[in-house]
């Protein structure tokens, strides 16, 4: 037996313990990065919005008018109408106008596609009017991440650093109408938070888009990751 053998062995052996250490970080960063990610970048938001508005509400569910749910990141009670606030938390540059149906977001020399996001809240807009007819509703979309935009930002979004600026430009200095006051009780009866609601609406999304690739793989790394360490524990 070679003098290193034993080293050698242990050197394996750690190896072999490490893997499965590595495959779980993996597995935890596909399966909740992109789900933090939205929690800080709708957090951020939620706290510059307080300042437009009388109150805000945050990730509820209402009817989409099509027999399902859509989800609305806030919701403003302001001056003048409601306003729905869509936030998108991406780094990198963003390429995309007001009516092209995808926008790119390109990190290094890699690219991903993704909903051109004032489309994407103009559908929640119009749901949120047929919920409250004959209410003032307006949308905007909010980028907290670290995005830049090189061919200047389109009209109905704005960078986060800019979000009180560019809403307080279109709010009236006056206090809300009781009518909105009205509306808002309304909505705060009709909107859905429960987690039944959270799932009836994943269960629509998963129908119509498919599942994401994040899921099925990261829960995929934490399967060999468990075997892995049980072959190692029996052995």
């Amino acid at each position: 037996m070679s003098t290193y053998q034993p080293i050698l062995d242990t050197v394996f052996n750690s190896i072999l313990w490490f893997i499965p250490a590595i495959l779980t970080i993996s597995a935890l960063k596909l399966l909740l990065e992109p789900r933090l990610k939205g929690i800080v970048g709708e957090l951020a938001v939620g706290l510059a919005l307080k300042d437009i508005g009388e109150d805000v509400l945050t990730d509820i569910l209402i009817p989409d008018g099509k027999g399902g749910l859509t989800q609305l990141d806030h919701v403003v009670l302001a001056p003048g109408g409601l306003w729905v606030i869509e936030t998108k938390n991406y780094k990198g540059l963003i390429f995309g106008g007001e009516r092209e149906k995808r926008w790119t977001q390109r990190l290094g020399r890699q690219s991903f596609q993704f909903m051109n996001p004032l489309r994407q809240n103009y559908l929640h807009t119009e749901a949120l009017k047929a919920l409250l007819p004959n209410v003032p509703v307006r949308g905007w979309v909010a980028f907290a991440g670290e995005a830049r935009f090189p061919k200047g930002m389109p009209g109905g979004v704005s960078a986060l650093r800019s979000l009180r600026k560019d809403l307080s430009a279109f709010v009236p200095d006056k206090n809300v109408a009781p009518d909105l006051h009205a509306a808002w009780k309304r909505l705060k009866r009709k909107m859905r938070t429960d987690r039944a609601a959270k799932r009836e609406h994943l269960a629509g999304i998963e129908e119509k888009y498919g599942k994401g690739r994040a899921t099925p793989v990261g829960v995929g790394l934490l399967v060999i990751s468990v075997a892995w360490l049980l072959v190692m524990w029996l052995r």
